[in-house]
C-alpha cells in the first residue's frame, strides 16, 4: 500500500496515460543528468583559479557526493518509485548548500545549479511537496553555514535571498506553463482515446485493452452490441434524438457493468464491452436485459432492443480474432429474431463464410440481370377466368442450383440489395406483362414490394421510369404491400402509399391476417385488393375462420376492394372460399408459378375461349412444378 501511495502522484502527473517504467527512466536521466552536470562545474571551479578562503576540501566531498548520486540514479534497469528522486533532490540540496558556503561566493556556478535543482523540484513536484522543499532548503543551508560557515552568517545569507527569490519566480512561471502543457496534453490523450460524443473509450483504446488482456493470458470475452432499428429513431426524430439515445445506451450499460468490465463504441450504433474474468455468460445476459427498459432520447421515449454477439478468447487467438467471432456472433444475433444474444461457436464460421458467399453472388446476379421471374394466375371464383398474374423473384445459381425465395429476398433485405433486386423483378414484369395486359381487358400483374423499398425517396421515380420504359399502363400494375407497411408511421412510407394510390396503380394488401389486422388503414388508404393469409382456407375448416373471411369479403365489397384468396389448393378450398364470398382466388388449384413462356400458351387458351381450370393448366404449369415451388 506505501508503494502504491508513493507512485500515485507519478500517475496523476501523467493523466494515467504514460507507462511507469518510461516516466521514471525520463525522471531518472533528468536529475542525473543535473548531478554530473553540477559535479563536472565543481570539478573545473577547483581546477581553476579561485578565492584564497574557499574550503576545498567540503567541495571536493560534494562534487563526489553529486557524481555518486548520479551513477545510483541510473543503476538497475527497474523503475525507481517517486521517493527515491524526492530523496534525491533533498539529498542535493544539502550538497549543494555544503559546496555553496564552502565557496563562500554566492555567484559561482553552485548559486545556478542550487537554482536549477530547486527549480527541479517546483516543476516536477505537487504543491505540498514543493512547500517541504523550501523548508528543507532553509534548513539544509543553515546546518551548512553551521558546520563550515566562517564568514558572517548575515552576510552569506543576504547574498542567498536573491537567487532564491529569482528561483522562487521562476519556479513560479514555468510550474504554471508546464502545468498548462500537462492539462493539454491529458486532454488531448483522452480525446484520442475517447469517443466524443458518448465519453467511452474509442475503437483505438479498446483495440489497446484488448490486446494487453490477451497477451497477459487473463480469462477475457468481448461482447459486440449492435442496436436494432437505430435509424428508425434517426428518421422520425432526427439525429439529435439519435445522439441523445446512444449517450442513454451508454450510460446504462456503464451502470449495468461490472467494474471489471470496460464498455467502449465501436462506431455509429455499435458497442463492445470488455468482460474480464469466468462470468461472461451472465454479464452478457445483464447488458442485453438492460434494454428491456425504453430509453429517453432528448424529449421522446423510445424502446430499443440490440443484437449481442458473446466470444470468448482462447489460447492462441489474438485480439483481432476474437472481436471479429463477437462481430459474427452478434450477426447470428440479429439474423435470429434480433434483441437477442448468441455465443460464437466453430459452426458460425463456417455459416457466415457461406452467407457472405451468398451475399457475393446475389449482388453479381443483380447485377448480370441473373434473376428470373415466375408468374401465377389470379383467377375469378366464379367463371375460372384469368384476372391478373402475382410476378414471383427466382434465382438459380450457377452451381447452387435453384436458391429458395425466402432464402435470398432475407439476404438483400439484410445488404440493402433489395432496391436493386426489386426494380429488376418490376422491370421484368412489366416487360412480360404488356402483352397479356393487351389480350386480357383488366388484366394486372401484381408485384411486391418490401418496406425497405417503400421507405426509399427514390422508390416513386423508379415506378414511373420503369413503367414509362416499358410502356405498361398504370393501371395494368399493382403493388403489393404488407400491413407493416400499410401502417409504418415513417413520413417517406407513408408518402409513397399516397402517391401509389393516387396515381392509378393499383395498390393491394397482402398477406391480410398475419399482421396488426387493423382495419383503420383500410379507410386511409384506397386499396384495390385485399389479399387473405393462405392460412385463412388452407387451414381446418372453423366457424371463426369462416366468419373472418365473411368479414373480410363484405368489406372488399363496400370498399370496392376485389378480396383474393390465397392458397387454393384444392376444389374443396374453391368452393368454401366462393361461398364465403371471396371473388377472386390463387393457388396450386389454378396454377403454380410458372415462367412467362409458360403463361404466354395460358393466355393464348384464355383468348381462344377456355376458363382457367385444372384440366387446361396440366400441360402448361407440367414444367414449371420442375422450374419452382411456391415458397412464399
Amino acid at each position: 500500500m506505501a508503494h502504491e501511495r508513493v507512485l500515485i502522484p507519478l500517475r496523476q502527473w501523467r493523466s494515467g496515460d504514460g507507462t511507469l517504467t518510461e516516466d521514471s527512466r525520463m525522471f531518472a536521466f533528468a536529475l542525473a543528468a543535473l548531478n554530473w552536470m553540477g559535479a563536472t562545474f565543481s570539478a573545473l571551479w577547483l581546477l581553476l583559479p579561485h578565492p584564497d578562503g574557499a574550503r576545498v576540501i567540503p567541495i571536493i566531498g560534494a562534487t563526489l557526493a553529486a557524481y555518486g548520486l548520479g551513477v545510483l540514479l541510473l543503476a538497475g534497469a527497474r523503475p525507481h518509485p517517486l521517493w527515491m528522486f524526492q530523496a534525491a533532490i533533498a539529498l542535493d540540496t544539502l550538497v549543494i548548500s555544503i559546496a555553496l558556503v564552502a565557496t563562500g561566493d554566492p555567484g559561482s556556478e553552485y548559486a545556478f545549479y542550487y537554482l536549477w535543482a530547486t527549480l527541479y523540484a517546483v516543476c516536477f513536484f505537487n504543491a505540498r511537496q514543493i512547500a517541504l522543499q523550501g523548508v528543507w532548503v532553509c534548513l539544509a543551508y543553515a546546518i551548512s553555514l553551521a558546520l563550515i560557515g566562517e564568514r558572517p552568517a548575515g552576510a552569506l545569507v543576504s547574498q542567498w535571498m536573491l537567487p532564491m527569490a529569482t528561483l522562487l519566480a521562476a519556479g513560479t512561471l514555468v510550474r504554471q506553463l508546464t502545468g498548462r502543457l500537462r492539462r493539454s496534453e491529458a486532454l488531448l490523450r483522452h480525446d484520442a482515446g475517447h469517443d466524443a460524443l458518448t465519453g467511452l473509450p474509442n475503437r483505438a483504446r479498446f483495440d489497446a485493452l484488448l490486446d494487453a488482456a490477451v497477451v497477459a493470458g487473463v480469462p477475457v470475452a468481448i461482447a459486440f452490441i449492435d442496436l436494432d432499428d437505430f435509424k428508425r429513431v434517426n428518421d422520425s426524430f432526427g439525429h439529435g434524438a439519435g445522439d441523445a439515445l446512444l449517450l442513454a445506451v451508454a450510460q446504462r450499460l456503464r451502470d449495468q457493468a461490472a467494474d471489471t468490465t470496460v464498455i467502449a463504441r465501436f462506431g455509429g450504433d455499435e458497442f463492445l464491452a470488455l468482460i474480464r474474468g469466468e462470468a461472461a455468460d451472465a454479464e452478457a445476459r445483464r447488458l442485453i436485459e438492460s434494454f428491456a427498459q425504453p430509453f429517453l432520447a432528448g424529449v421522446h421515449e423510445v424502446t430499443v432492443k440490440a443484437s449481442l454477439g458473446l466470444a470468448q478468447a482462447r489460447p492462441g487467438e489474438d485480439a483481432e480474432t476474437v472481436l471479429r467471432h463477437a462481430d459474427t456472433a452478434a450477426y447470428e444475433a440479429k439474423r435470429a429474431g434480433r434483441g437477442r444474444s448468441a455465443t460464437f461457436d466453430a459452426s458460425m464460421r463456417a455459416a457466415i463464410s457461406e452467407r457472405l458467399r451468398l451475399e457475393h453472388d446475389l449482388a453479381r446476379a443483380v447485377h448480370d440481370d441473373e434473376l428470373q421471374v415466375a408468374y401465377q394466375p389470379i383467377v375469378s371464383l366464379a367463371d375460372g377466368s384469368i384476372t391478373g398474374v402475382e410476378a414471383l423473384a427466382r434465382w438459380t445459381h450457377p452451381h447452387r442450383g435453384r436458391v429458395a425465395p425466402d432464402v435470398f429476398i432475407a439476404v438483400a433485405e439484410e445488404t440493402g440489395l433489395i432496391d436493386a433486386l426489386g426494380e429488376c423483378v418490376l422491370a421484368i414484369a412489366c416487360t412480360d406483362a404488356g402483352r397479356w395486359a393487351e389480350a386480357i381487358p383488366g388484366f394486372r400483374v401484381s408485384v411486391n414490394l418490401s418496406p425497405r423499398q417503400l421507405d426509399s425517396d427514390a422508390f416513386e421515380s423508379m415506378v414511373i421510369r420503369t413503367l414509362e420504359g416499358t410502356g405498361l399502363p398504370c393501371k395494368a400494375l399493382q403493388l403489393e404491400v404488407t400491413e407493416r407497411s400499410a401502417m409504418s408511421d415513417r413520413p417517406c412510407t407513408r408518402e409513397n402509399l399516397r402517391a401509389i394510390a393516387g396515381s392509378g396503380i393499383g395498390l393491394a394488401l397482402d398477406d391480410f391476417g398475419t399482421g396488426f389486422s387493423s382495419l383503420s388503414y383500410l379507410s386511409e388508404l384506397e386499396f384495390d385488393a385485399i389479399k387473405l393469409d393462405r392460412s385463412f382456407i388452407g387451414g381446418a375448416p372453423s366457424p371463426a375462420r369462416d366468419a373472418i373471411v365473411a368479414a373480410v369479403a363484405s368489406i372488399g365489397s363496400a370498399t370496392g376492394a376485389r378480396v383474393i384468396a390465397e392458397g387454393i389448393e384444392t376444389v374443396e378450398h374453391h368452393e368454401r372460399a366462393l361461398a364465403l364470398g371471396c371473388g377472386y382466388g390463387q393457388g396450386w388449384h389454378f396454377g403454380r408459378p410458372m415462367p412467362a413462356a409458360d403463361l404466354d400458351a395460358l393466355v393464348s387458351r384464355y383468348a381462344s375461349g377456355s376458363s382457367i381450370r385444372p384440366s387446361a393448366t396440366a400441360r402448361v404449369t407440367a414444367a414449371s412444378r420442375v422450374l419452382t415451388s411456391n415458397l412464399r
